[in-house]
């Protein structure tokens, strides 16, 4: 098998890893959604979901890094984690909320370093919960989003840590995935914004 410490990058993420050196200070391939969480929901079993991100889709875990070529590596310590904002006593949640978002999809990535995703849910004192997902674009695309997003569903309702690949989910995105990826593109997030009704 492949070193886990040494694996050649694809073209594509030569690409962008290139045009990280020259702007690293650049959030423009920073891919991020944002969702609303109605209703009751267990955050130990989103944590849980979302750190078993790392073992479905390793790539998650990855630095780059400049050697002899251009590599990746998998680093345990950059496995998708969640981080969770508690806003029920702050008197300005609406700005604080702001803040996060803004925080969370605009501070650029380290490639070198890593993580390269961020996972946050705001808690506020309303039932409503803000749920942000950011990614740089070397690691995923908008097909994968649609694929993190189904695994999240798939564990969140269930009691096993791994489940089969085909697993269906009971948890509900307003009834399917977002199918207008492009809004990032075009309003940088601001209107990128699901449902989501978590039992």
């Amino acid at each position: 098998p492949m070193n886990k410490l040494n694996i050649p990058l694809l073209p594509s993420q030569a690409r962008f890893y290139f045009e990280w050196k020259l702007e690293p200070s650049s959030s423009a391939y920073n891919m991020g959604f944002l969702f609303t969480i109605k209703g009751l929901t267990n955050v130990n079993k989103l944590s849980h979901a979302v750190i078993a991100l790392g073992k479905r889709f390793p790539i998650l875990k990855a630095r780059f890094f400049e050697n002899s070529n251009l590599c990746q590596s998998l680093i345990e310590n950059n496995s998708p984690n969640l981080i969770i904002k508690d806003l029920s006593n702050d008197v300005k949640v609406n700005n604080s909320i702001r803040d996060i978002v803004h925080d969370t999809l605009y501070t650029p990535f380290d490639l070198n370093r890593g993580p390269l995703t961020r996972f946050v849910l705001i808690k506020t004192a309303s039932t409503q919960m803000q749920f942000i997902m950011c990614c740089h674009h070397i690691v995923i695309d908008h097909a994968s989003i649609q694929l993190i997003i189904k695994h999240i569903e798939n564990v969140y309702n269930s009691d096993v840590v791994e489940l089969p690949k085909n697993t269906h989910s009971k948890l509900i995105f307003d009834g399917k995935v977002n199918p207008d990826f492009n809004l990032y593109w075009k309003h940088r997030l601001d209107k990128a914004l699901l449902k989501l009704p978590l039992p």
